[in-house]
């Protein structure tokens, strides 16, 4: 998101824009609140909501994560995915990707995970990785990458010729 218009800098924004802090939800509720009532999160939520409907107001995109399904749900131009994949699969990847253990892969996955839900539980008010919150939902572990690639792609285009 554009750091620019939060006044945050581009690497706490790429670190932190749709991660909790590594606390609880209720913790996350209440703490590190200025006197207005908002916090560091809560600015770089509506920083990146502005960016996110000034973007699809000028070009068609892609937007991963950010909780933009729910920042666009009022759009009818927009298609919104969900892919999710087996855990050993996921811990193979991030074991390979990022050259840790297995172990410390599982736990990177758990951590991101958990801090995904709780920041979309929070800022939502709906559950994350709900299957009903999308109007795609894949598998990447049983279709692969490219296939999802290509489902996402077919519908996408399916969708907007559909629209016209």
């Amino acid at each position: 998101m554009h750091s620019a218009t939060s006044g945050l800098s581009p690497e706490y924004i790429q670190e932190n824009a749709e991660l909790s802090p590594k606390k609880g939800l209720f913790v996350y509720a209440f703490s590190g609140r200025d006197i207005t009532g908002k916090s560091v999160e809560d600015m770089v939520y509506e920083a990146q909501r502005k960016v996110i409907m000034e973007i699809v107001e000028k070009e068609s995109c892609v937007i991963i994560g950010r909780n933009a399904d729910f920042i666009l749900r009022d759009r009818d131009d927009v298609l919104n995915v969900f892919i999710h994949g087996s855990t050993p699969e996921k811990v193979q990847r991030i074991y390979k990707l990022y050259n840790v253990t297995e172990a410390d892969a599982v736990k990177m996955i758990n951590d991101t995970d958990k801090r995904r839900r709780t920041n979309y539980n929070f800022y939502t008010e709906q559950k994350w990785g709900m299957a009903g919150n999308y109007t795609l939902s894949l598998n990447s572990s049983v279709l692969g990458y490219d296939m999802c690639q290509k489902i996402i792609v077919d519908c996408a285009k399916y969708k907007n010729n559909r629209d016209k």
